[in-house]
């Protein structure tokens, strides 16, 4: 199991508990939300989010990683695991061994695109409702300022790995 799947894994569970728990009757969620409505909003739109944003944080994480193993003078072989591309990808295994590095990243990074754009619509769609809309006042905004974090730090990573292949290319023109 990879660390993005035990990083969802470790969100998911006591999201998924604490929902069959409210369901079950065991913890009502009026009690828990009557406590601190905004708190729990907060809580909510940062797990919902990083469930979210999950797969951009590690694959963006993994592609800047990837690049700067390359530049560290790391086997490509030894990088980019070519059957997890594939399958994930949808391309022939035989296809991916014939493609160069900086091909094999690019197609990474196209398999995250569609993600990214679902993510960042999401968002928006968020941020419009709670700001333009003023719909659910304080704990609206509440679960906008909780969503936010997971919103930057998937940002972050895309920008990180945005950088690491700018490097790449401007140490490839020398």
């Amino acid at each position: 199991m990879n660390k993005e799947r035990i990083i969802w894994w470790l969100f998911f569970i006591p999201f998924a508990l604490a929902m069959v728990l409210a369901i079950m009757g065991v913890i009502s969620l009026a009690t828990i939300i009557s406590f601190s409505p905004e708190a729990s909003a907060f809580l909510l739109g940062f797990i919902g989010f990083w469930l979210f944003a999950n797969r951009l944080i590690f694959g963006y994480g993994g592609i800047a990683d990837a690049i700067y193993q390359f530049k560290k003078g790391v086997p490509e072989e030894n990088i980019i695991n070519k059957k997890e591309l594939a399958k994930k990808t949808n391309r022939a295994l035989e296809e991916l061994q014939k493609m160069s590095f900086i091909s094999l990243i690019l197609l990474w990074k196209s398999w995250l695109e569609p993600f990214r754009y679902a993510f960042y619509l999401a968002f928006f769609l968020i941020l419009i409702t709670v700001e333009i809309f003023n719909v659910g006042g304080d704990i609206g905004k509440a679960f906008l300022l909780g969503s936010s974090f997971s919103v930057i730090l998937a940002w972050g990573m895309e920008m990180l790995a945005a950088a690491a292949f700018t490097d790449y290319n401007l140490l490839e023109e020398k």
